[in-house]
Parts: structure tokens; sequence; C-alpha cells
């Protein structure tokens, strides 16, 4: 920015010493006077609290530029947490701003879906249960004597389907979690910072709806600048750069890590 502000004081200097020469000296309208003379210019000291005088130099970055920005996530460093059945929503237990650790609980749901896939495993436990039985008796039937092979076999076949019926159950139990009856615990997949909150105590959600929570890593944090297009050109890849926070009082250095390929519409 220095730049644009010593080319701004040649100029004035320039136009104040083309007046001198017709006249010696001037006034403006603020009633100050400016004299020229021995190749430069004097200006009353009325008039030199409205300047700033520097000394005119090469500057270290003749192309510096300055343009706003916003900080933003990159697509690996936000996880979006969705509804993984449908119910309602029971109890929120994190607000924007709260850092969680991964498994942590985000909110829960009650849902009749997770209600039946509990009720199938107890179902699918008691029937491994009856097959197992009815297997062991075949089998010591078979060892005495006085039982059928092809009998000990049709067992055997059951109590496997029954233990594969089981095994299927308690994955899709697994989905929800920890807990008893209709009740889910949603879990943070990620340790971070909760960004947004969506969901709400009441309302119902769908399996695979919008997000109703958000929660980004710090470390993948960055800062993306508002470029002219015409200008996206001129930024180099990799080239230092400075980021300015206002609100901190604060100036962190940088490197430009790349150019979006497509404008903003």
């Amino acid at each position: 920015m220095l730049p644009a502000v010593r080319l701004g004081l040649i100029w004035l200097a320039l136009v104040l010493a083309a007046c001198g020469r017709g006249e010696g000296q001037s006034r403006g309208a603020s009633g100050t006077t400016a004299k020229a003379g021995g190749g430069g210019v004097q200006l009353a000291d009325a008039s030199r609290k409205f300047l700033v005088i520097e000394p005119v130099s090469a500057s270290g970055n003749p192309q510096g530029r300055s343009y706003f920005g916003r900080t933003a996530f990159r697509p690996k460093a936000l996880s979006a947490v969705t509804a993984p059945f449908a119910g309602r929503i029971g109890k929120l237990a994190v607000e924007p701003g709260q850092q969680v650790k991964s498994g942590a609980t985000l909110f829960t749901i009650e849902s009749a879906d997770v209600l039946a896939l509990r009720t199938n495993v107890e179902q699918a436990r008691l029937k491994v249960r009856v097959s197992d039985e009815v297997l062991a008796r075949q089998n010591e039937m078979v060892k005495r004597g006085v039982g059928l092979e092809v009998e000990r076999f049709d067992a055997e076949m059951k109590a496997r389907e029954a233990h594969s019926e089981l095994e299927r159950a308690e994955r899709n139990a697994a989905l929800a979690g920890g807990g008893e009856g209709t009740k889910v615990h949603v879990r943070s997949p990620v340790d971070g910072v909760v960004v947004t909150v969506k969901a709400a105590p009441g309302a119902t959600v769908q399996p695979g709806g919008d997000p109703l929570v958000e929660i980004g890593d710090p470390s993948g944090l960055w800062v993306v600048a508002d470029v002219p297009e015409g200008e996206a050109i001129q930024v180099p890849k990799r080239a230092k750069a400075e980021v300015t926070i206002s609100a901190l009082n604060v100036t962190l250095a940088g490197r430009i890590a790349g150019i979006a390929p497509k404008s903003d519409a």
C-alpha cells in the first residue's frame, strides 16, 4: 500500500511546483500559503498536519495489494453429521464454538426404527439359543445310536442360519450405538470444534438429510481472499502473504496455497 501513498505525494509536489513557476507563491482555498523555490515546495505549518511526509524510495513489494478475505475450512477438514435414523430429536448436547472429542454425544434421537432393530437382536438371540439346544440333543441321540443323521444335519443347518441372522441383526443395531429402547446417541466422528448446529429439539429428521451438526478441524483452517478476476493471474502461487485480523489486532505470516480454478458467479 505504501507505493500508492508515495506516488500521490510526488504528484502533489509536481502540481504545486507547476503553480509556483508562474506566480512564485499561491494561496490555497483554506488560506494557507505554498512557496516554491530552490527545487522544492515549502508549506505553511498549518498545512503540514494534514500530510504524511516520507522519503521517496524503492518499495520492497511494488506489486503488493490488499484484499478482503474470510476464513474457511478445507474440504477434508469439515465433517457433516446427519441423522442415522428417522425419528425426532430429543436433546442437544453441544453448541457452536464448543470443542468436542471423537465419540462425544452431539444429540439424541427418539426412533421407532431403532427399537425394531434392537427387538430383532433379542429375537435372533432367542432363536440361536433354541437351535443350539436342538442341535445338541440331536448330536447326543446320534451318539447313542437312537437318532438319525439326516435329522442331526437338519438341526445343524438351522443352527448355522440362526447364528447368521444374529450377526446381521447385531451389525444393524450397532449403527445405533449403545443404549436401549428408542433412544439413539449420535456421536462425533472426529475431534474438532462445532461450527454449526441446525438440530432443534422436537424436530423430525430423516436419514440422509441436511447436516444437523458440522465439526471443523482447526488445523485445516485457511483464509480465502476475494481477488478480482482480472488480477488473479498476477498472484504468483506459493508467494508470501500477510493476513491481518483487525478484531484481534494481529498480523500473521502465510503463503498462497492455490488459486480457485473458477470464478465466483
